[in-house]
């Protein structure tokens, strides 16, 4: 059969395609199985016109797979790509996974570490991943349902509630330095002004608005959101930018998030990562 990825995020795809791998490795009983012959990322939204169309090499080693190796069709809904909360348990299933399959190519590993070479080394850092308005729909649910006094419209972010568990997480930990990564430039921009030289980030593409991985569907196929309408960026670099800070991030000593696929990864990647999931007593839809 042929793995073929979505026209989503970076995460979601990745995400995906680990809960595609955890199928084959586990064997579940009862779902249809096929041999993979194409690992086909041509669809994702990184695949970038100077390029060709073997997305999945752009960033990630060939994965070889046995002919006589039978994969498990699956929904790739499950274990990753849409929980809410992890046991220790689960991230270490899904790390074997990643550790197996999930193989950046060695010009990005350098780039990870050169950054943790010149930002990391004798810090201690909390990282902090909040994206921009480009889920404001999300958000508003999230936030309106546990904090009713803070008025959240579609493109408000909720810079309270996670100003509130940085500032009380500082507190504790003053000589912690900050990792903030969004794909929002008005977050970040925040970030910088509240907490000044305390801040540090990766230099990766982003928009006021964020979500300038989202083509916006068929109404908006190939031009993209209208929020971005104009901006002129790599999709290659936008897909490298966000598998680095996903790395990083996997490298800080806690994590402060909301609700993600990147964040996802991210407590998947290291499994003991203390973190504080900031919408984390409200259900979701």
């Amino acid at each position: 059969m042929e793995y073929k990825s979505r026209p989503d995020g970076m995460f979601a795809n990745v995400n995906s395609f680990i809960e595609f791998l955890y199928k084959k490795e586990m064997k579940v009983k009862n779902l249809h199985t096929k041999k993979l012959t194409v690992n086909d990322w041509s669809p994702c939204s990184y695949n970038d016109e100077t390029m060709d169309d073997n997305v999945w090499e752009y960033y990630f080693e060939k994965i070889e797979f046995n002919n006589d190796i039978k994969i498990n069709k699956s929904k790739c809904d499950g274990i990753i790509h849409k929980k809410k909360e992890f046991t220790l348990r689960d991230k270490r299933v899904i790390k074997r996974i990643i550790k197996k399959y999930i193989k950046l190519k060695p010009h990005i590993l350098t780039k990870i570490k050169d950054f943790k070479n010149k930002n990391f080394n004798n810090k201690k850092i909390l990282g902090v991943h909040f994206r921009g308005a480009g889920t404001s729909r999300r958000t508003k649910r999230e936030v309106t349902n546990i904090m009713k006094k803070i008025k959240v419209n579609e493109f408000e972010l909720p810079f309270e509630i996670y100003f509130k568990f940085v500032d009380n997480f500082l507190k504790n930990h003053k000589n912690y330095k900050i990792l903030i990564c969004s794909d929002s430039k008005k977050v970040v921009d925040r970030f910088f002004k509240r907490y000044k030289n305390r801040c540090i980030k990766y230099d990766a593409t982003i928009s006021d608005f964020g979500e300038l991985h989202n083509r916006g569907g068929i109404k908006y196929m190939k031009r993209g959101l209208p929020q971005n309408k104009g901006i002129k960026f790599s999709r290659y670099k936008l897909g490298e930018d966000a598998l680095i800070e996903a790395h990083l991030l996997s490298a800080t000593d806690f994590f402060i998030h909301g609700r993600s696929s990147l964040s996802n990864f991210v407590l998947c990647n290291k499994p003991k990562l203390k973190s504080i999931y900031v919408f984390k007593d409200v259900p979701i839809a």
